[in-house]
């Protein structure tokens, strides 16, 4: 991820990255600082609200997301599919609604996750064509209770990128 934001960070006059951290000044210590004076840091502790992004899209002229919610101990659909869902949606359309003119590009950073199919002969080339509809059924079915937390955790992960892609080609 710092790869990722030092590579736009390198090509943009300004960044406004929006965060749920507690101390997102922290960001301007690390893998922001050498940008710092280029930054606003705009705080947005629940992203999953219609309108939770309006103000930070104001005047920007791209947006990239890449947030989703990762952690191993994350055991539920609704506490990270549906974030994810959710977040991206509502990134998406405070865009549309509220970026203005000088919005020129949306891009909605994917993962391996959102097409990987464990179940799928190897060698295989995945892809634009491939989903994940694996961890989506995973994650529904009667066996996803009896998985270790861990595992659980990473099901989620894989269905939550599938949905969210899903959701924002929508």
């Amino acid at each position: 991820m710092d790869d990722l934001n030092t590579t736009v960070s390198d090509h943009l006059l300004e960044l406004k990255p929006t965060t749920s951290l507690e101390s997102a000044e922290a960001l301007l210590k690390g893998a922001y600082s050498p940008f710092a004076h280029r930054v606003e840091i705009v705080q947005v502790p629940d992203t999953t609200p219609e309108g939770a992004f309006d103000e930070a899209v104001k005047s920007i002229t791209a947006i990239i997301h890449t947030a989703s919610p990762i952690s191993y101990a994350l055991t539920s659909w609704s506490s990270t599919v549906d974030v994810a869902v959710a977040g991206a949606i509502s990134i998406l359309d405070s865009a549309i609604r509220h970026a203005g003119p000088r919005l020129s590009s949306f891009v909605f950073t994917s993962s391996f996750a959102a097409c990987i199919d464990p179940q799928a002969p190897l060698p295989k080339t995945f892809t634009e064509n491939d989903w994940n509809t694996w961890a989506e059924a995973e994650a529904k079915s009667k066996e996803f209770e009896a998985l270790e937390d861990g595992a659980k955790g990473l099901v989620l992960y894989r269905a939550s990128k599938t949905a969210a892609e899903r959701a924002v080609w929508q």
